[in-house]
């Protein structure tokens, strides 16, 4: 019993000692400025992972105590002008020539008629559009928008796997391009529709 306890003692110990090396090592790496931080490089594959991991439980967790809203149809149109003018500089659109903002992220964003997006709960995306999310480029549109607006472009995220380059340019030129939006921001420096973009 008593060299049985001993042996216990002995792995505790060394467990106790392994991770406090591994502490140490993994402060003492971070401490050095050796990982690279600059968007012109991808993180380490167990890095990306475990951000991942991170931001889609943090999400969820309080994407949970949102209460859900009934997505009408209006929210076709009605979304599309915040749309255009917050979100197509940095996810593009149906026939947007990805920008210069968008090229230079990283990670990159994701574009919102991607399987990944759409599988999102209508919560979580609110969620997402209204906090935004630390480190990543995407920014928190809550403190300047109403929950309506916001909920306005959930409802046309839904929508754009079915909209096509041809669909969104007839929109858009309906909605005059979408150079100012409801709140009169100036937005002239969000992409256009590519003439040849299929």
């Amino acid at each position: 019993m008593t060299a049985n306890r001993h042996r216990r003692v002995t792995y505790c110990s060394m467990a106790a000692l392994l991770m406090g090396l591994v502490i140490l090592a993994s402060a003492l790496y971070i401490w050095s400025g050796s990982y690279n931080v600059a968007a012109t490089e991808p993180h380490f594959e167990f890095v990306r992972r475990g951000l991942a991991t991170i931001r889609d439980r943090s999400i969820q967790a309080r994407a949970a105590k949102t209460e859900a809203q009934r997505l009408e149809s209006a929210t076709t149109t009605s979304g599309l002008r915040a749309y255009h003018g917050l979100c197509s500089i940095c996810h593009s659109g149906p026939g947007l020539e990805a920008s210069p903002i968008r090229e230079g992220l990283n990670p990159k964003p994701p574009l919102l008629s991607s399987e990944s997006v759409q599988r999102r709960s209508d919560v979580e995306l609110f969620w997402i559009v209204k906090h935004g999310i630390k480190m990543t480029g995407m920014p928190a549109f809550g403190p300047t928008h109403h929950d309506m607006e916001l909920w306005q472009i959930v409802g046309f995220l839904r929508q754009l796997p079915h909209i096509n380059a041809e669909e969104y340019g007839m929109m858009l030129k309906a909605e005059g391009e979408g150079e100012f939006d409801d709140h009169g921001h100036d937005h002239s420096h969000i992409p256009t529709i590519h003439p040849m973009a299929p």
